[in-house]
């Protein structure tokens, strides 16, 4: 009995431990956690602050010299890059080629245990900005920023990737046009409680009906149309006929802090394309015509080569940045020099090979001419697709000098990962932050 008693008692001792054991195990580990957590915070707090400074003209004074007309010709984007580079991983990450060395004896700023293991600063200009969709008057239904925007949207939308939202009815039992998402999001901007609407030809005009707050107001969760800009991306969740997969396809496209004006110099392909559809007489046509599954035949064929042209501006972009020249220069330091490129993108990209390669580009040369470049189909379709643009309203959409940034950085500590989003304006002396997000 005693033996019993003993061995029980021991049992029980022994669980008491074990469990006792295990408990400040994982307390020590959330202690850990949460030390890492706020170190990664840390981190990804410091490339937001080090690419303040990056952009702040104060900052960048040298001996009292300002460097602020420097910065107008230079892309900031890579400037603060390679900048974040040196003082976070003491590392030199060129802008040509992938390649990088390290700093020997440099610390940096003495990252010991973390690192910011992603970095990306890019124009928040390079996008579609939704900004651009309110005017100044509330009786002027028809801006020229709103007009520009609202038709680079129409584009964006037509992609047969999309077709699918505006072919279906939503959750809510409705189907939307392209015209119900666009005057849908002109609503929720504008300042007044009239309902917008567009004609056949993309007018916009006073609509009659239920008042702006009228659908929110039926909803579960009732809520009134805001009336003001956008504050964030994600609040184009809220607007109506914007479903999940309109707003995934949305999101990596659009600004709500940009306007009217796409920087050419950072803008993808897919955004180029668009703002030249945009401007081009092609875009004039009715939604029927151009979008979803009735695009078929020549209307497809030639908006498909919007792309392509748009592809090729920025292959001629590319091979500017590859130069020594082009470093931290902008491809583009005019808007005037972008427009020369955009009028014949073939020959540009052959002539700017040429000066990059000299006789080194010459088999490269061969093959081009051999192929696409000298193809007269494609360039007679290039010379169709340029004489079909109003240079007029292209250029008034156009900018080479941003002072909008988009700024994402990571920072790891451990197991703990985090990751800050934001969005910097360049406003005369002094660099605000408009938007910032930490997950």
């Amino acid at each position: 009995m005693a033996l019993l008693v003993v061995v029980t008692a021991i049992a029980i001792l022994s669980i008491v431990v074990l469990e006792f054991s295990s408990s400040a195990r994982v307390h020590l580990d959330q202690g850990v956690n949460l030390r890492d957590e706020a170190r990664a915070s840390a981190l990804a707090d410091t490339a937001l602050s080090l690419t303040r400074a990056c952009l702040d003209p104060k900052a960048l004074a040298v001996s009292g010299i300002s460097l602020t007309s420097m910065m107008k010709n230079v892309e900031m984007e890579r400037v603060c890059n390679l900048l974040l580079g040196i003082f976070s991983k003491s590392r030199v990450d060129l802008p040509i080629g992938g390649l990088s060395f390290e700093l020997s004896g440099i610390q940096g700023i003495g990252i010991e245990k973390g690192e910011i293991d992603e970095i990306k600063l890019e124009s928040e200009e390079a996008f579609i900005g939704l900004a651009g969709l309110q005017c100044k008057s509330r009786q002027d239904f028809n801006c020229g920023a709103r007009k520009i925007v609202a038709n680079r949207l129409r584009s964006v939308l037509c992609d047969p990737e999309i077709a699918h939202v505006f072919e279906n009815e939503q959750a809510d039992g409705t189907r939307y046009t392209r015209e119900d998402v666009v005057t849908n999001l002109v609503d929720w901007i504008d300042s007044d409680d009239n309902r917008i609407t567009l004609s056949p030809l993309w007018e916009f005009q006073e609509g009659a009906g239920e008042n702006e707050d009228g659908y929110y107001g039926r909803l579960p969760e009732r809520y009134k149309v805001k009336d003001m800009p956008l504050d964030s991306i994600e609040e184009l969740r809220l607007i109506r006929g914007i479903n999940d997969d309109l707003y995934d396809f949305l999101k990596d496209k659009v600004s709500v802090f940009a306007t009217n004006r796409i920087d050419v110099n950072r803008a993808s392909a897919e955004v180029l394309g668009a703002m030249l559809w945009a401007a081009s007489s092609y875009g004039k046509l009715a939604e029927g015509e151009i979008c979803g599954k009735e695009t078929e035949g020549t209307i497809t064929e030639i908006k498909s080569a919007f792309r392509a042209y748009a592809e090729w501006i920025v292959k001629v972009r590319s091979v500017k940045s590859m130069t020594l020249a082009g470093l931290l220069g902008k491809p583009f330091p005019s808007v005037e020099r972008f427009l020369e490129t955009a009028k014949d993108p073939l020959a540009a990209y052959v002539t700017e090979l040429q000066k990059a390669g000299g006789d080194a580009a010459s088999p490269a040369l061969s093959e081009l001419l051999a192929g696409s470049v000298a193809n007269p189909a494609i360039q007679n379709l290039f010379k169709l697709i340029w004489g079909t643009i109003n240079q007029n309203d292209l250029k008034g959409g156009l900018t080479t000098r941003s002072n909008l940034y988009r700024l994402q950085a990571q920072g790891t500590v451990g197991n703990m990962t985090r990751r800050v989003f934001s969005v910097l304006k360049v406003d005369g002396q002094i660099v605000r932050t408009l938007y910032y997000r930490e997950e």
